[in-house]
């Protein structure tokens, strides 16, 4: 059985990584995001966990675009996600070392970034590497 487990709510920007789908009417455009209790006037962005089976799930980010832009948009490839060994319980009883994942909503206030050298790929402010 198939449940939403986790949730993030973005507050960044992140660059697009999908195209955008087809215009939606008002009728057909659902308030909150896939699977959650988040509305668009709390977070345009969201990350979502499905616990498929034990341990193994996935995950996914949408964004909100808009009634006449698609609505709520799944911006990236859906990648795999891994769940406490001990079950997904809500965050209000979870308790560390018990090998549980959390459920909930949870804002990301801070984030920080590490770039890292990828070989022949220009960091930025960095020269281009040459060709040949």
């Amino acid at each position: 059985m198939r449940s939403p487990v986790a949730l993030l709510c973005l507050s960044f920007a992140v660059p697009v990584l999908a195209a955008q789908s087809p215009t939606a009417t008002a009728a057909s455009c659902p308030a909150h995001a896939p699977g959650t209790s988040v509305h668009y006037t709390t977070s345009q962005q969201v990350m979502v966990a499905d616990r498929t089976s034990g341990s193994r799930g996935t995950w996914a980010r949408y964004e909100w675009r808009g009634i006449k832009k698609g609505c709520w948009v799944k911006v990236s490839a859906t990648s795999t996600a891994r769940f406490g060994s001990g079950g997904v319980v809500p965050a209000a009883r979870r308790r560390q070392n018990t090998n549980t994942t959390p459920a909930g909503s949870f804002a990301i206030k801070y984030a920080s970034v590490r770039a890292i050298r990828v070989r022949g790929l220009p960091t930025a402010g960095s020269p281009p590497a040459p060709c040949g």
